[in-house]
This record gives C-alpha cells, structure tokens and sequence, in this order.
C-alpha cells in the first residue's frame, strides 16, 4: 500500500462515501472502487461493506484505515522536518583564533550568532596566530582568526587593524624607554618582528628585558605596579582601565602608525556547508558594523 493508497482509505473512512471521496481526490467512481478492490486484494481482506445506506468499514477495515492515517502522518512529519533542514542552519563549526582574539572578540561574536542560530554549535581551539593558520590550512577548522599577516595560501577577510603602544605605569619619553625594564609575554614570529624592526628603527641598544610573562594581563598587572613598561599591539589589554596607566601609540620614523591587521581565514571548501557559509557571512556584516574591534 503506498502513499496514494493510503489518502485513499484515510479520506472514504473520514467520509463513509464513496461519491464524496471520487470528489475529494478527482477520481471516478469506478476508478476509486478499483483501487479500493486492489486494496482489498493485496491485503486478502475485505476493507468495506456496502448497502444502499452507504459504506461500512469492517474491523480489518479500520485497522488498515489506522495504518494508512499513521503512515500519512508519518510522511507529512517527514517533510515539514525536511523543509525545516533546508532553511534552519545548523551543525557544528570548527574554529581556530588566535589567544587574544578568543578573550576581547569571541564571546560577543558567537553570542550574537548563537542568538539568531541557535541550532549552530562551535568547537574552539586557541593558540598563536601562526598555530591557528596551520590549524586552517591543515583543514583541523574551518574558520580561523589571527592576527598580522602570515603566508598562507588561504582566503583572508580583513576584520579589524589594531595601533600598537607603549604601555607604562607612567608616561614616559622615547629617549628613556631603552633605560627602563620591559615587562614581554610571549607573542608568535610575526608579531615578536614587528616589535623588533619598530626598536631597532629607533634604538642601536638591544632593549632591557626584564620579565618575559606567558600572558598579556599578567603584564599589565606588573606594569601597573611600576615594574617595567611593555609594548602591546593592541589595546585590548588596557583600553578598560582607567588608572595607574599610561599609554601612547608607536609610530616609525617616517610618521606612519605601527599597526597590525587582522583576519579571517578559511579554505574554499568551507563554503561547502551551509552552516559555515552562514557564519562566515554573518561574520563579514558583524566586523563592518558595532561589533568591529580595532
């Protein structure tokens, strides 16, 4: 018995007439008592008795009936669960981002995302930029966030550009910075270049490193305490607090501002799933709006 069979006998046993369900599901009366019969046949069962008051279904009858309003239901769940999965974006996507990014940027991102996608979940991995472009490249996730410029072969979306600064308790000339203790935490190739070719543009002395910190708040924490200076390539770290801190930006000798870019990035092959497409998108519109950062 299948689907058509099925409205068959759901509709003559809603209306004990044949006539009325001819009408219902253009069919001719001799057409419907045919398939009726075959019915009746498949199953070795009589299915409904006829009078001159009608139709009855007999209790084989109204089993089949049961049956046939079942498999119905069944089908029509099926396919609003279908259509559901066609226009619902969900699944799991992989990220990789950067230490700093995933503290000061990825909580309000997925928060936002999450709020208009529920059914999307995420699996973060942190670590240096130059980790998650390998994590990328080596397709372990499919998004990631890095910052500064790394050589990959891999798309890139500019999503932010942060103005590096010398940070210290208080402020301080350029001329005395080589004779103060800096206060480091650990930063990947890229970023520990960009920091030196700034030094060694102004200074010919290496610079006096005092601490080297595993984290950025750490650092900010000793500086804050009058233990050294430190120079971040973002404000992230500091830009909330309101004392026992100063800042100013670094510039290069020719009067441009040392900053440093960040991306997204991702394979071709990410756009495959629709829920990665999704997120990536949305991501485009959220760093051009009030969610961009730098």
């Amino acid at each position: 018995m299948n689907q058509n069979d099925c409205l068959i006998i759901d509709t003559l046993y809603s209306n004990k007439s044949i006539n009325t369900t001819a009408e219902k599901l253009y069919l001719t009366q001799p057409a419907l008592t045919r398939r009726i019969q075959k019915i009746e046949e498949e199953f070795d069962t009589t299915i409904v008795k006829r009078s001159s008051k009608g139709i009855t279904f007999t209790s084989e009858g109204k089993l089949i009936a049961q049956h046939a309003k079942k498999m119905l239901d069944d089908y029509a769940a099926i396919q609003a669960k279908l259509n559901r999965m066609k226009n619902d974006v969900f699944g799991t996507v992989r990220i990789g981002i950067s230490n700093s990014l995933a503290c000061y940027m990825l909580p309000d991102l997925l928060y936002s995302y999450k709020k208009i996608h529920p059914l999307v979940d995420f699996e973060v991995v942190t670590g240096y930029s130059s980790e998650v472009v390998r994590l990328v490249y080596n397709r372990d996730v499919q998004i990631g966030f890095v910052r500064g410029d790394h050589m990959a072969s891999l798309n890139k979306h500019l999503i932010g550009i942060d103005q590096a600064y010398i940070v210290s308790k208080t402020p301080v000339t350029l001329s005395e910075i080589p004779k103060i203790p800096r206060i480091d935490f650990y930063a990947d190739i890229p970023a520990q270049t960009m920091i030196e070719n700034w030094w060694y543009e102004h200074f010919a002395e290496t610079p006096y490193i005092a601490m080297r910190l595993k984290s950025g708040q750490t650092c900010i924490e000793m500086i804050k305490r009058g233990l050294g200076y430190g120079i971040f390539l973002t404000d992230n770290f500091f830009k909330d607090i309101q004392d026992n801190i100063s800042y100013q930006p670094l510039y290069y000798k020719n009067g441009n501002p040392v900053t440093r870019n960040n991306w997204m990035i991702h394979r071709d092959e990410s756009d495959d799933e629709n829920h990665v497409r999704s997120f990536r998108l949305f991501c485009l519109d959220y760093f051009e709006g009030p969610g961009m950062f730098g």
